[in-house]
């Protein structure tokens, strides 16, 4: 064999060597960042049970950009320093990684998704439909791709109705619903004075149609004088003194 040769040889067997050893660095460190993302949505969202860990785990999806394709990823004697750039759990997320003892750092990029119960239609509805539970289903999805928003309890949707038509199997986000009024134009209504611990209570007739928070005016059902006060609930007004 002549010396062209052996140091072909020589340099595809150190290539493949410095590869595996690369490969075998990275692994651990994905470990780390895996670990790491583990007990930063435990303090964020459990109370760091065993039991809970183990359930966050199966809900996580935790997708690290294989970090030995990286030039300078070296051995680290020491736990790792792992940051997170942005103040979020979920999404495209990019790590700051540190060894203090051997005087290097890297940024990689994770992605981190949660499988979560939402809510989706399980029939067609029409624009103006009020929303009931008959056509409400249960999937459970990525909610890191979920960026228009979405819901996870049906009493989140009691008083909301489809701002267009929606299709049987689509999720429900914010941009496809609107509130619907919790009081109606010449709906018998409570009316609350509330000063300090005092509450009086009167009947009422709603002279406008309105969401909660609004104002409205409302007439005194005993005296017949017209007041404004501001929904606070269906069929429940109030006035803060």
């Amino acid at each position: 064999m002549n010396n062209f040769n052996k140091k072909n040889i020589w340099f595809v067997s150190l290539f493949f060597t410095c590869f595996a050893l690369n490969a075998k660095i990275g692994e651990s460190i994905d470990l780390q960042i895996q670990d790491y993302i583990v007990n930063q949505w435990t303090q964020f969202k459990m109370n760091g049970s065993l039991q809970n860990i183990a359930e966050l785990k199966n809900e996580l999806i935790i997708q690290v950009k294989p970090v030995w394709e990286q030039s300078n990823v070296k051995d680290c004697d020491e736990e790792l320093m792992i940051k997170s750039v942005q103040q979020q759990f979920i999404g495209n997320l990019s790590l700051k990684i540190q060894c203090e003892s051997k005087n290097w750092g890297m940024y990689v990029p994770v992605y981190v998704g949660k499988l979560e119960k939402v809510i989706a239609l399980s029939n067609n509805v029409e624009r103006g439909q009020k929303l009931t539970n008959g056509v409400l289903e249960i999937q459970v999805q990525d909610v890191g791709q979920l960026n228009q928003g979405y819901y996870t309890d049906k009493k989140q949707l009691s008083n909301m109705e489809a701002s267009r038509h929606l299709s049987a199997g689509q999720l429900l986000t914010p941009l496809m619903l609107n509130e619907m009024d919790l009081i109606n134009k010449g709906d018998h209504v409570m009316i609350v004075i509330q000063k300090g611990e005092l509450r009086v209570q009167m009947p009422g007739i709603a002279l406008a149609s309105g969401k909660k928070g609004k104002q409205i005016s409302v007439r005194n059902r005993s005296s017949s004088r017209i007041i404004k006060a501001v929904i606070k609930e269906k069929g429940l007004v109030e006035i803060v003194i």
